[in-house]
């Protein structure tokens, strides 16, 4: 599930890395408000908290674009706060300025809207995913196993993962021993190995064939 292909086009990257502009933050810096206007972005390392009414709606996660929406000339909806991560590196974003007309242009062309129309289905595939285990009430495990694979994806789809257990709790809505314990169950089928403290190897495939049989019935 690694980002679009069409990221692989040279003259794309080539237009993208020279309109962007490289920015770090510290723990709880606001990236943006609500209601401003004229910006993207694209995060490069770390998380980042989507806050509505004071409230995390959304974690924006690596090699995700955000802030879509003022390309068709609408302002922000939610406050955007970076968080650090557990290794201490402070989280990057490249942002580009939509008030820029070949900044618009470029985002508007066929094939950067490609890009962000199948990001934009990875997400909406991955919370249909995480309502079907809710519905069926699945627990921890199968949940924690989809933010995994989607995560693995958002961070390069080598199979490795470096994230630890409070932010991947934080991200999926769990506490620190419920996602020890899940880390674990998943460790023992094999869907995951750990390489050393907080980096994983994900087996994508035994960690889809778990996920199906999750949304299907579940497994004893």
């Amino acid at each position: 599930m690694a980002l679009s292909s069409h990221l692989d086009d040279p003259s794309l990257l080539d237009r993208l890395a020279h309109t962007a502009k490289p920015l770090s933050f510290k723990h709880d810096e606001l990236v943006w408000a609500k209601g401003e206007t004229d910006t993207i972005a694209f995060a490069l390392d770390g998380t980042f908290d989507v806050i509505h009414n004071q409230i995390v709606v959304d974690t924006v996660g690596t090699r995700q674009f955000f802030g879509i929406s003022t390309i068709f000339g609408r302002p922000h909806g939610e406050d955007i706060r970076a968080r650090k991560t557990d290794k201490n590196r402070f989280p990057e974003i490249l942002l580009w300025s939509a008030g820029d007309p070949k900044v618009l242009d470029l985002f508007r062309s066929a094939k950067m809207l490609m890009v962000l129309l199948e990001s934009a289905q990875e997400l909406i595939h991955h919370l249909n995913e995480l309502q079907v285990l809710h519905r069926r009430k699945r627990g921890a495990v199968a949940h924690v196993a989809s933010h995994l694979r989607r995560l693995v994806g958002f961070r390069g789809g080598s199979g490795e993962l470096e994230i630890g257990q409070q932010e991947l709790g934080r991200i999926a809505g769990y506490g620190e021993r419920t996602i020890r314990l899940a880390l674990s169950e998943l460790i023992r089928i094999r869907c995951i190995g750990r390489l050393r403290r907080s980096e994983y190897r994900l087996d994508v495939e035994a960690l889809t064939q778990f996920i199906e049989s999750e949304k299907v019935g579940g497994t004893k």
